[in-house]
């Protein structure tokens, strides 16, 4: 075979398996979305999908902090997972389930693959919600929701 042709099947392959990987992580949010899955256990090829209690939690929206290595698109670096797009997610639970696997395998670093399975995890629930119509509450919503006991500004005693 030519140069040509073997590069040709080496990105087909690659190709090949991004896809997978998309139908995977897909089936996973999607699973999430409609309740078939609640976090806890595995979700196909694509991994670990958080459940509602997990992505409501104190560590439930973590922070961005650098963009996956091979994300074409717009920066979302600075802003929490709620703030970004399912497709970016997907990409960054791809991208934290690779850099797992590589803590995993360095001894220094092996207590690290859990935290960013979690956050991969998070980051696919998150997928799952926007995808669902998920809306972040406004900020007049919040207000009517939290509840002073009738006691306004005023300090009772």
């Amino acid at each position: 075979m030519t140069d040509e042709a073997m590069e040709l099947l080496r990105r087909i392959a690659k190709d090949v398996a991004d896809i997978k990987a998309a139908m995977a992580a897909s089936v996973g949010a999607y699973a999430a979305a409609f309740g078939l899955h609640t976090g806890g256990g595995t979700a196909g090829a694509g991994g670990r999908v958080a459940g509602d209690a997990d992505l409501d939690g104190q560590h439930g929206d973590p922070l961005i902090r650098k963009d996956p290595p091979r994300w074409p698109g717009e920066s979302f670096a600075g802003q929490c997972f709620s703030g970004a797009t399912p497709d970016y997610l997907d990409n960054l639970a791809s991208f934290l389930e690779w850099k797992a696997g590589k803590n995993e395998a360095d001894p220094a670093k092996k207590k690290y693959a859990d935290y960013d399975r979690r956050d991969a995890a998070r980051a696919r629930g998150w997928a799952a919600r926007l995808r669902a119509g998920w809306k972040p509450k406004s900020s007049t919503q919040a207000e009517e929701q939290y509840d002073d006991g009738g006691f306004g500004d005023e300090i009772p005693f």
